[in-house]
């Protein structure tokens, strides 16, 4: 098409998410093409055509003179369903056709549903391709011309169109116009045709789509078939997903073909064979007799075509055989998903990638709900809280969401949702259960499901070798294969710390499953895990041999009258058996002999009776109980015990006779502090892996030998004992974990085994000597606070290679040549000091709230990373907080955030010194690179406050293996990045409404930017050099409806605002407004008046800063109200102003009318009544509070310092910026990001 042109450099650039739903779609066909080419030909043809056909095209020609034509022709790419792209010799020449065949290729990133599909009319694919023929042409006249990445875009966009599925005129029906156009006219009707597979309301599918193709699809790379899985648990949205790849990307494939729900169709396998060679072929009447000729016939007949299949819910491989799911079975470039809750199916199949479903994020499980419950993406104000406990109920799974949505929609008051979810907690929705136990249903056989139960009611947080060594005792069979068989089908999942962890909706599917099989007669549950049930077995003594488990907790001053023993007699198969605070009376000749698991915290009585039977008892735990010694018969020992508990037993006082327990595995003692006999028995702790004796008055040193000789030891706590010198620990070859912290009589702890990975000796105050750690290759974390007689650690240096952190915090008395020593080495959690200097080789260094900045060396050699000191204090002690840093690359404009460790303050007004680094192959800094870091504590309450920040560039090799990167962030848009001082903020700030925080997704992980706000940014950065005053864009909350809706634009301190800004609308209204500084010619001007007050929301990174800047913005219209200023002062959230907690901005007029802005830091809500007082009702700045006048230059700066506002305040002092090269520290201005 020509069109005149007009710069929309920034438009190839962004990428965009259209605000247009997949099924609301204006036209179903868009036609591009270049006028002057096919306009009155073949163009005319083919529109006269697909409209004789009842298909309703777009072409350009219906336009009305005088609208503007670039943003209506970009609205009717967004709202058509295909886009047809006529490609003719001369199509390249006209840069309006490039510029609209970019924005088609946005939207087909972007828009779920979107088709795009090329048709070469005179050209062939190669040279669109490619850019050769008569493209290389234009091409050569754009380059001279047009911007460069302009172009590099176009070329591009012309290479993935020509990659794309069309029609080519030169290779159909022998060039034959009309017959051409006929199979065109077919080929649409038959996409339009196609299901619409795309679920309603599809919230964070375009992100996983892109994900999905982009990482697993790769429709446009490798040649070969690919058979890709997508497996999790029921309810996750496998299903969802596949359908919108298959609803996406069908015209990609020369056939598509979905088979939905194939687990249930078992029987009809016939049947599904029939429907795979229908879609294909597309031949109706295909008929197949038997499956063995249905799988002969897939295989014969689909080996040349490229395909897209889906096969829905498999649960059983063999059904893929059946289908002919092979490589060899479909034509190259083919691609076949399958989803399954099975990850056992892929890995028979060997699937060639596999993609695990994700729950949804907190944000995106709000909106869908909304959607369900109530037709909006946002839940009604008054529903907030509600709606978000809905979510924490769901988990994350979309089934659940959208169930109960469309359940609560219903419910016309908060008293029945809130009921409604205490129903739905303990009566799990019907809908939601049966799509869950299909999973359990699928186990192969009840023991495997005995087991799931088990987990479900019981275990849950459990450790996962503590429960298999349980369970194993319980049958002759490991149940090792039965977990792994749980965790392929997403019913369990184990957490880096060995923990047995389940969905909570899994976990009350197990539940439901045990309590429907005995609804009117608690007594024969299988398991009694609810405590209600379990009182009201016990007191009417109604147990049967059907219970398995019960468990039963009381509080510790509970009234309950002890339940007699008796109520047990019944409960002959009773393996699992755990109380708090029970009391029983009676003979414990009645408990089950089948008892593999005791646990009775709180044990009444002062040794386990000899009438009770423990014979198969593998884990015995009586924490915080009376006993006095643990059985009444020492002959009497479980032998089969494995795990023997035993915490804060105070009034115990001897040991069993460990021999009597060869397979005893854990001994906990912790805080067992009346030991007085029994040590010696220890030595008969053949097989021991975890010994832990913290807090039991430990002098001996007797006793310790012997623990030195427990050879199979893994874990040992010793903290808080008396002793003053440790054995010789070396013989422990298996000894992984050591803990002696508060042993302040400690000396020295020599001769470490070299299996040691952990270390904690913190608070030990008298210690001086510790072992050489020349050979301690193993170690990963070393923890040594507060020992302040500690002078060194010989060779500590040799083995830090691959140590995760050193805290050594506290340890005054290090020498320099020690510290000196470690501060070159790897340590990727860091090292922690005791001190207030930051090292001399840190040569880039910054003072309290300021942020270091620095240009790398545009010569340097060879970048290894970042080497960074900080110094930090509190006034508060025994303090902990997270520190985090932000690496700010302002050239590349790339923004990376790394979580580095927690931090503990033991002593206020002490400084402490943390080192480390960073690997420069995440961070990629390249010589002449800007660079900003600014170190802080992630909670900002201030306990404990960044007093000085250090930097160096490293030329060696560092490792990132293991260091704790946040999401890698891409720096949205140009912003005050050439300003020389610490005050000038900007000249003209332009804040665009869009969303509200919760919406603002740029720091959410995993999402990406929304399209208005990236696109005016980067029109922004397109134009800079066109915009002659200095402009900075912060993106501000909009709510439909109010004084500020999406897409409004408010202009400070010329306080204009226009309304209703779209995408399209960006280029106009930079070249009007921004570039010539004259109103817009597509809008209406308006004059704002009142005063206006941005908070900060940090970008809405967390909940908690989203939160404390609407505490902020509350109180100040609460304030307002109470003074009558509602329509006179103004206040909304915004994106960020700068790196501090409670910033905002404030725009006023002075007493002549003229606007100035003024930044403040730190504000509490308790200074809200002193701005609007003094700073908006009388002009006067709030000295302790005020970070700089928005807008002012070094000169204006200086002649304010002796002047007062308008209004009679005075100003607070600025400063001029320090001019010393590279090497400076700045306000934290973070002057790359999108404010």
């Amino acid at each position: 098409m020509d069109a005149s042109s007009s710069a929309h450099g920034a438009a190839a650039a962004a990428s965009s998410s259209s605000s247009r739903s997949s099924n609301r779609w204006k036209y179903e066909v868009f036609l591009s093409f270049r006028g002057e080419d096919t306009r009155k030909t073949f163009t005319d043809h083919l529109f006269l055509a697909l409209r004789n056909a009842g298909i309703k095209t777009f072409i350009d020609n219906q336009l009305k003179k005088g609208e503007n034509i670039p943003r209506e022709l970009d609205q009717e790419i967004e709202g058509s369903r295909i886009a047809v792209i006529i490609f003719s010799k001369r199509y390249a020449d006209s840069r309006w056709c490039l510029r609209e065949l970019s924005k088609i290729m946005r939207c087909l990133k972007d828009q779920e549903g979107k088709i795009v599909c090329p048709i070469f009319y005179d050209v062939d694919p190669s040279q669109v391709r490619k850019q050769n023929g008569s493209f290389s042409k234009a091409f050569r006249k754009h380059k001279r011309n047009e911007d460069p990445n302009e172009v590099k875009q176009w070329r591009e966009d012309l290479q993935a169109s020509a990659d794309l599925a069309g029609w080519n005129l030169k290779t159909t029906a022998d060039g034959c116009e009309g017959v051409f156009i006929e199979k065109i006219v077919g080929d649409v009707k038959g996409l339009l045709k196609t299901t619409d597979l795309e679920a309603k309301h599809s919230v964070g599918m375009a992100f996983r789509m892109q994900e999905f193709s982009t990482k697993y699809l790769d429709v446009g790379g490798s040649p070969d078939v690919q058979i890709i899985g997508i497996w999790g648990m029921g309810g996750i949205g496998k299903t969802t997903l596949a359908r919108a790849i298959c609803s996406n990307y069908q015209h990609n494939f020369s056939r598509q073909c979905f088979l939905e729900d194939v687990r249930s169709k078992k029987k009809e396998m016939v049947s599904l064979q029939e429907q795979l060679l229908r879609d294909i072929l597309k031949r109706p009447y295909i008929k197949v007799s038997n499956v063995a000729e249905g799988t002969k016939e897939i295989e014969k007949r689909l080996g040349s075509m490229k395909v897209l299949i889906v096969v829905d819910d498999i649960d059983d491989a063999d059904q893929l055989d059946e289908l002919a799911i092979e490589h060899k079975s479909f034509g190259s470039r083919s691609r076949i998903i399958i989803t399954t809750r099975d990850e056992q199916v892929l890995n028979i199949k060997k699937v060639d990638k596999r993609y695990k479903a994700q729950e949804m994020t907190n944000e995106e499980a709000l909106e869908l709900l909304s959607w369900h419950a109530f037709g909006n993406p946002c839940p009604n104000e008054e529903y907030i809280e509600l709606a978000r406990d809905v979510v924490d109920y769901c988990g994350g799974l979309p089934l659940a969401l959208k169930v109960v949505g469309r359940l609560l929609a219903t419910k016309k008051s908060k008293t029945i949702w809130e009921s409604t979810l205490d129903k739905l907690r303990n009566i799990p929705y019907q809908k939601i259960h049966e799509t869950l136990k299909l999973s359990y249903d699928g186990l192969s056989d009840d023991h495997v499901k005995d087991v799931f139960l088990d987990i479900s009611c019981f275990f849950i947080g459990w450790s996962k070798n503590t429960f298999t060594a349980i369970l194993d005792g319980c049958s002759h069979f490991s149940v090792e294969a039965e977990i792994n068989t749980f965790c392929d089908r997403c019913l369990l999942y184990i957490d880096e710390e060995g923990i047995l962890r389940m969905h909570d909706l899994i976990r009350d599917m197990g539940r439901e499953i045990v309590r429907a099989k005995s609804l009117k007669e608690l007594g024969k549950s299988s398991r009694l895990w609810y405590s209600e049930d379990a009182k009201s077995v016990l007191r009417n003594k109604s147990g049967t041999k059907a219970v398995e488990g019960l468990q039963l907790i009381l509080p510790e001053d509970s009234d309950e009258q002890s339940f007699s023993t008796e109520a047990f007699k019944k409960m002959r198969c009773l393996k699992f058996l755990m109380l708090e605070n029970v009391k029983l009376t009676g003979s414990y000749k009645h408990l089950s002999k089948e008892l593999r698991l005791l646990i009775w915290d709180g044990f009444p009585l002062e040794a386990i009776p000899a009438d009770f039977d423990q014979r198969n008892l593998v884990y015995l735990g009586l924490s915080y109980s009376k006993i006095v010694r643990v059985w009444e018969d020492s002959d009497l020992l479980p032998k089969k015990l494995k795990h023997l508990i035993l915490v804060d037993c105070h009034d115990l006082t001897e040991l069993p006779d460990f021999s009597k327990l060869p397979l005893l595995e854990a001994l906990i003692l912790s805080g067992c502090n009346g030991l007085c006999g029994g040590y010696h028995f220890l030595a008969q702790l053949k097989v021991i892996e975890a010994l832990e004796l913290s807090d039991c008055n430990i002098t001996d040193g007797a006793v310790l030998e012997i623990i030195g000789s427990l050879s199979s030891l893994t874990i040992l706590d010793l903290c808080g004992n008396g002793f003053n010198r440790l054995p010789i620990l070396s013989g422990l070859s298996q000894l992984q974990f050591l803990y002696l912290n508060r042993c302040t009589n400690l000396q020295a702890i020599p001769d470490l085994p070299n299996s040691l990975i952990e270390l904690k000796a913190n608070y030990c105050t008298a210690l001086e000597i510790m072992s050489d750690f020349s050979e301690m290759s193993k170690m990963w974390k070393l923890e040594l606070k507060d020992c302040h007689k500690l002078k060194d650690i010989p060779n500590l240096e040799n083995s830090m290679d691959n140590m995760g952190s050193i805290h050594m915090d506290g340890c005054t008395s290090l020498t320099d040549t020690f510290k000196e020593n470690l501060q070159t080495k790897n340590a990727f959690g860091g090292i922690f000091f005791s001190g207030n200097d930051i090292p001399n080789r840190l040569v880039y260094v910054a003072r309290e709230d300021e942020t270091v900045e620095f240009e790398v060396p545009p010569s340097i050699d060879y970048i290894g990373g970042l080497a960074l000191g900080i110094v930090y204090s509190s006034d508060n002690s025994d303090c902990t907080r997270t520190l985090t840093i932000d690496v700010v690359n302002c050239t590349q404009r790339t923004n990376f955030r790394v979580w580095a460790m927690e931090a503990t303050v033991t002593a206020s007004h002490e400084y402490y010194l943390w080192l480390g680094n960073l690997s420069n192959k995440k961070l990629n800094l390249k010589g002449g690179d800007m660079v900003l870091v600014t170190a802080e504590f992630y909670e900002r309450d201030n306990k404990i406050k960044v007093n000085k920040t250090g930097v160096d560039i490293v030329k060696w090799d560092l490792s990132d293996g293991l260091t704790n990167w946040d999401n890698y962030e891409t720096v949205p848009c140009e912003s005050d990045e050439d300003t020389e001082d610490d005050t000038q903020l900007s000249n003209r700030q332009v804040f665009l409404c869009y969303k509200t925080p919760k919406a603002w997704p740029w720091c959410i992980k995993g999402s990406k930017p929304d399209p208005l706000p990236k696109f005016f940014a980067s029109t922004l950065k397109a134009r800079k050099n066109d915009i002659t005053v200095k402009t900075l864009l912060t993106v501000i909350e909009g709510r439909e409806r109010t004084e500020f809706s999406d897409g409004d634009v408010l202009i400070f301190p010329q306080m204009i605002k226009y309304r209703g800004l779209k995408e399209s609308d960006v280029d106009s209204f930079v070249d009007d407004v921004l570039v010539n500084d004259k109103p817009w010619a597509s809008g209406v001007q308006e004059a704002l008046t009142g005063s206006h007050v941005f908070v900060c929301a940090h970008g809405s990174r967390e909940e908690w800063n989203r939160d404390s800047a609407h505490v902020l913005i509350d109180k100040f219209k609460e304030e307002a109200e109470l003074r009558g200023l509602t329509n006179q002062v103004f206040v909304a959230a915004c994106f960020h102003i700068r790196g501090h907690n409670g910033n905002l901005i404030i725009y006023n007029p002075g007493s002549d009318g003229s606007i100035t802005g003024h930044w403040y830091g730190y504000v509490t809500p308790d200074d809200v009544p002193e701005l609007l007082d003094q700073h908006i009702g009388k002009g006067e700045i709030i000295e302790r509070l005020w970070r700089g006048q928005i807008g002012a230059s070094s000169d204006e700066a200086e002649k304010s310092n002796d002047q007062k506002l308008l209004n009679g305040g005075e100003n607070k002092k600025i400063e001029k910026p320090q001019e010393n090269g590279n090497q400076r520290g700045t306000k934290r201005k973070e002057k790359c990001r999108l404010e």
